[in-house]
């Protein structure tokens, strides 16, 4: 198991890290109607950090209300020469907790200032403190996203359909 300090904003200790990008998406599931959202974070770039929060100034707007204003900040790190990355880092900035659920089920749970690195899979929660003691009314007052580090599937529309008896029509008639 690796190690990445998420403790610190990056450190680009080669050339090559002080241009790399990182690039991800956010597959929201559950109840809610978030549209999944496609990220380009740029070491030394526009774009470093996201936010995310209820807030409207969001990079992902989560309009739910046990979710703060800046509930969480994702931002990219560089880990050891054997693993140098970029990683994708989740930081909690709640009231109400922040959940994640690894690849292999366990379920961490950060509080006010906690990191962790989030890897293929990973499925952040928020808020993880609701109230009420039902399952379903919990979910209810959720939102979950994956993340998922493969390149986005971009959907191109497909070009018209000739209608060949259309076609056949409009070709030239010997003898005319």
């Amino acid at each position: 198991v690796v190690t990445i300090d998420c403790s610190s904003p990056p450190v680009f200790s080669t050339p090559t890290q002080a241009k790399q990008e990182l690039s991800f998406t956010l597959r929201f599931t559950g109840p809610h109607t978030i549209p999944d959202k496609h990220f380009v974070l740029k070491a030394g770039g526009e774009k470093e950090i996201l936010s995310v929060g209820r807030s409207e100034s969001s990079d992902v707007l989560v309009a739910l209300p046990g979710v703060s204003s800046l509930h969480a900040q994702l931002h990219m790190v560089f880990g050891p020469g054997h693993d140098p990355g970029p990683h994708l880092c989740l930081e909690d900035h709640s009231s109400n907790s922040t959940g994640v659920r690894h690849p292999d089920g366990a379920v961490q749970a950060l509080v006010r200032g906690g990191r962790e690195m989030l890897q293929q899979g990973s499925c952040v929660i928020l808020p993880l403190k609701v109230k009420g003691d039902d399952v379903a009314e919990a979910a209810s007052k959720r939102a979950c996203f994956s993340v998922d580090f493969t390149e986005p599937i971009v959907v191109t529309k497909a070009p018209p359909q000739l209608d060949n008896s259309t076609v056949s029509d409009a070709q030239p008639k010997d003898g005319a």
